[in-house]
């Protein structure tokens, strides 16, 4: 069944990019079984003091609804769609209070967001990563270039963390996969088993981790 979804009562309704940013996901609620669309709004302008303004859409009563939203800035929209992990839908966002980047998670059951703890040796990293679920379980991983000391070329090394039980800063285990070689793009695909992730380099080539 296809089912064309309302627009949802933006607040920044006649407003253009760059005057604000949208940032979305998808997700099935188990207490009330219901599968909800999340759009959260945010005011492009500012930075510290940025207002957001978070809509739900529950295809089981076909209607939006708007709930209370704490103040957060995504700093790249790019990779708006929101990550679905233990019934949360998790963006990595800066808290406009100290700007510091976090780790949101909005609940779909009770419809409110709250903060994940990431990996301590994270830090300032956080804010270019990217999040993925692996197996059922939240993953960040980021990329670093490799500079070769004789000037031969660029290489890339890739960290990656899972969260092996949700909502433990303590229980995320790091994977690190060094020397890749120039790529454009990786993305994590899998979980074999509980110590090995599989990765995708450039769409075309598997890498084993672990």
């Amino acid at each position: 069944e296809v089912r064309e979804v309302p627009r949802w009562p933006s607040t920044f309704d006649g407003w253009e990019w760059p005057d604000y940013f949208t940032v979305y996901a998808f997700g099935y609620d188990s207490i009330g079984d219901d599968y909800k669309l999340v759009i959260v709004d945010f005011d492009g302008h500012r930075y510290l003091y940025a207002e957001t303004f978070t809509n739900v859409y529950s295809l089981k009563t076909g209607t939006w609804k708007s709930v209370e939203s704490p103040f957060y800035w995504h700093p790249d929209t790019s990779t708006s769609p929101g990550v679905f992990v233990d019934g949360s839908i998790h963006w990595i966002a800066c808290n406009a209070s100290d700007c510091k980047p976090t780790i949101v998670a909005f609940d779909l059951a009770k419809e409110t967001f709250c903060e994940v703890p990431p990996p301590s040796l994270v830090g300032d990293m956080l804010v270019c990563s990217r999040l993925a679920a692996l197996g059922g379980y939240l993953c960040i991983y980021h990329t670093h270039d490799i500079y070769e000391v004789d000037g031969s070329g660029v290489k890339e090394n890739i960290d990656l963390w899972v969260m092996k039980e949700y909502g433990i800063r303590e229980s995320w285990i790091r994977f690190t996969v060094n020397s890749l070689g120039a790529s454009l793009d990786f993305s994590p695909l899998c979980m074999l088993g509980q110590d090995q992730v599989v990765m995708l380099k450039d769409d075309e080539e598997l890498i084993m981790c672990d």
